[in-house]
């Protein structure tokens, strides 16, 4: 079974609409990890594992290599783009809010998946912020 984390892509990335909207704030009180992936990884993944020998309740994480705060994302994305960080504020927390884990996708990894867009600074530059135009 794939589990798959927080998915973007070109054109769709909920991280940066919310930053370009000014809807983000930087919750200093619970800043918490977030585990994205490219959906061109997810194709990648969902294909190898169709092809692997089955194993029984084995569950792979379809994530990239590295889990970042939210805050991380957001001061990235206002260095990056020459904009302001979001201001900091408590944030009440929305239906996955409360989640706060670093994902491993070791064992997918182990199968021979290596993702192209192995982080969200890597997956930003190199396609979703050309696709908003950015």
């Amino acid at each position: 079974m794939a589990r798959l984390g927080a998915i973007h892509g070109p054109g769709r990335s909920v991280t940066l609409t919310r930053f370009l909207r000014g809807e983000s704030v930087i919750d200093p009180g619970s800043d918490r990890y977030m585990n994205h992936v490219h959906r061109d990884d997810i194709a990648a993944a969902l294909l190898l594992l169709a092809d692997a020998p089955p194993r029984e309740n084995a569950i792979y994480n379809v994530v990239d290599n590295t889990p970042i705060l939210r805050g991380e994302c957001y001061r990235w994305l206002a260095e990056k783009l020459g904009r302001n960080s979001p201001p900091a504020n408590r944030v009440s927390p929305a239906k996955r809010g409360r989640s706060n884990k670093r994902v491993s996708n070791l064992r997918l990894r182990e199968c021979g998946w290596i993702p192209r867009y192995f982080s969200f600074p890597v997956a930003m530059e190199g396609s979703i912020l050309p696709s908003f135009g950015l």
